[in-house]
């Protein structure tokens, strides 16, 4: 009857180790959230590539969107929905629910196991079996879980913020994009009324209307702006190329078309007490900074009634005699 009762534990015990490993993450691993946060605040989708159907219609949605004449939001919204660098950040989330599902499991048990065979008289071999697990892990599922569904808040928190993050870098990119190009387009011009301004100097200058001097400043001025529109032309190209990185483009795909001109200012202006206050309340980096606080104090919490508590472990142990008793 002990037996039958040892291995019933052992049976126990065993099972309680395959289950402690089996629970599964779910695969929206917090994205959800995230999408709720954006949406809050823009009007601008985000998406994870997971290998899904959806990723070809979010694939042909940027290219239709590339297609266009590209606008600030258009280039925002196709670096939120192809920027490499972005989803890899996602992959945060998978890791930080990992660690909340993790933390609501049981230890795996300690397991033991041993086999004795005599070297005379009997002729049966001696087993013993032993298994434990920690009794107070038990007691501080809780208290871990909840510390790691603090870890996973900022984790959320701070995935949010590399989204906006990256709105901003791409607006700032775009406008001065379009800028370079503009610019280059007014360098363009100066350089075509220089040049005008040289031929005729030349035909002055051949009919002895004109100075040596006159003759070697214009075309002085001329050479300048052809150098300033070069240098334009440069500058345009870096910024393009600094933006088709943030939209992870390549290939044909960075055939896109831009305005020809920075959109007039906005008339009104957010007051900047009221900017400032705004931000204070909202800004996601500062909101996963007051969530590591907390959960840093949690986690100390935790830790001093562990040290005080120390270790207690339930187990059983059982072993068969060489002579079958």
């Amino acid at each position: 009857m002990k037996n039958q009762k040892g291995r019933n534990c052992l049976k126990l015990l065993t099972c309680v180790a395959l289950l402690s490993g089996c629970a599964q993450i779910p695969k929206s691993a917090g994205f959800p959230d995230v999408q709720k946060i954006v949406r809050e605040r823009t009007n601008y989708r985000v998406h994870w590539n997971r290998g899904t159907p959806e990723d070809e219609k979010i694939s042909q949605t940027v290219k239709t969107l590339l297609s266009k004449e590209m606008t600030d939001k258009s280039a925002v919204q196709v670096a939120l929905l192809n920027n490499r660098s972005l989803q890899a950040i996602y992959e945060d989330l998978g890791i930080s629910q990992a660690e909340v599902v993790s933390a609501g499991q049981l230890r795996n048990p300690e397991i033991f196991g041993m086999a004795r065979f005599p070297t005379r008289g009997d002729f049966g071999y001696n087993l013993e079996f032993e298994g434990a697990v920690d009794f107070l892990d038990f007691l501080m599922i809780p208290a871990r879980k909840q510390l790691a569904e603090g870890q996973f808040k900022r984790a959320k928190l701070l995935v949010g913020n590399e989204v906006f993050r990256l709105v901003s870098e791409v607006q700032s990119a775009y406008y001065t994009a379009v800028a370079a190009k503009q610019l280059a387009g007014v360098r363009q011009e100066i350089s075509k009324g220089a040049k005008s301004s040289f031929e005729l100097s030349k035909r002055m200058y051949e009919a002895g209307n004109l100075s040596d001097l006159d003759l070697a400043n214009q075309q002085g001025a001329y050479e300048s702006a052809r150098i300033e529109w070069a240098k334009a032309e440069t500058e345009a190209l870096s910024t393009r190329e600094r933006l088709s990185t943030l939209l992870s483009l390549w290939g044909k795909d960075i055939n896109w078309k831009v305005q020809n001109q920075l959109p007039a200012p906005p008339k009104n202006e957010m007051d900047l007490a009221r900017l400032e206050a705004l931000a204070v309340a909202q800004r996601l980096d500062l909101g996963a900074a007051r969530q590591e606080s907390e959960t840093i104090a949690h986690a100390l919490s935790i830790a001093r009634q562990q040290g005080g508590i120390g270790s207690a472990e339930i187990g059983v142990s059982t072993e068969r005699e060489t002579h079958g008793g």
